[in-house]
């Protein structure tokens, strides 16, 4: 289907939940033109036990959704967007996904991987996503299955001040993949603070890409069966894409510190009378940690 006949489709197609099947040469696939509250584009019919997948970049998603029309539910992976001032310039990204699955082999490729398509466009365009880094996010979660051994109410704070909190215990995560070094980024005057009732930990962790390692979503799957409650999780992963979630990592080593008055820090008591300086707004830091007492931990399951 041509540039100029996408744009009239999604231009005058009805608002809402629509599907308007495109006329193609796809044998027992079939592709359609969709609008979705918003947002429109173009989509390809997969078989309905195909894996689902998510992945964005700019002001776009390819994405599979269950949609229900014809009286069954279909299996769309979509490439939608919700700008409509980007008329123009995404439907020649649209036409140039229903000219890639025109093609036989090319089809099948993307049935199995869908990067095989968007990659190319994403190392033309840029992805401007702020994505969390996925190791640091797998970090936390294989800190917070460490910590269900020996306590079952371990909360994730998603945002918080500290990443983990228990009812006796607050926990800080740090992850690198650096081979060498031990240094951290404190990101304000806070993330060190400590609560005299409840003392702070810091877990750091180093990691190294692996297909012999743990992803976000292997640990996911752990906690799931352990009954852990998962709501916080999805919140902070829910701008992640599928590649990003089933990363895997290998744990190179693992430790925990005590962010006592010997852990060197900088927090609002360290100056006179309890507040920053006047003027100034917020404090970012690196620690070194090479000096520092330690104990090991296992993170493996």
């Amino acid at each position: 289907m041509l540039k100029e006949d996408l744009k009239c489709k999604f231009k005058y197609m009805p608002e809402g939940d629509n599907v308007i099947e495109i006329t193609t040469s796809l044998d027992e696939y079939k592709a359609y033109v969709v609008k979705d509250n918003g947002w429109y584009g173009v989509a390809l019919e997969l078989k309905l036990d195909i894996n689902d997948y998510v992945e964005k970049f700019e002001n776009v998603k390819l994405v599979t959704k269950i949609k229900n029309f014809s009286n069954e539910n279909h299996k769309l992976l979509e490439l939608i967007t919700n700008k409509v001032e980007f008329l123009e310039q995404f439907s020649l990204i649209c036409e140039d996904f229903l000219s890639f699955i025109q093609n036989k082999e090319n089809r099948e490729k993307l049935v199995q991987n869908p990067q095989v398509w968007i990659q190319k466009w994403k190392i033309l365009l840029g992805n401007v996503l702020q994505n969390e880094k996925s190791y640091a996010i797998l970090a936390e979660l294989l800190a917070i299955n460490y910590l269900l051994k020996d306590n079952n109410e371990v909360f994730y704070t998603n945002y918080g001040t500290h990443d983990i909190e228990t009812t006796s215990k607050s926990y800080e995560v740090k992850s690198t993949i650096e081979k060498y070094g031990t240094q951290i980024h404190i990101s304000s005057q806070y993330q060190l603070q400590t609560n005299n009732q409840k003392p702070l930990n810091l877990i750091f962790v180093r990691l190294e890409k692996s297909n012999l390692g743990y992803c976000i979503l292997d640990i996911i799957k752990i906690l799931e069966k352990k009954g852990y409650k998962l709501q916080k999780i999805y919140d902070k992963i829910s701008n992640m894409n599928t590649t990003s979630l089933a990363e895997k990592y290998r744990i190179l080593e693992s430790k925990i510190y005590q962010v006592n008055n010997q852990f060197p820090k900088i927090v609002p008591e360290s100056f006179v009378g309890g507040v920053l300086p006047e003027g100034i707004i917020k404090m970012e830091y690196i620690v070194g940690l090479e000096n520092l007492e330690y104990e090991q931990i296992n993170l493996s399951f």
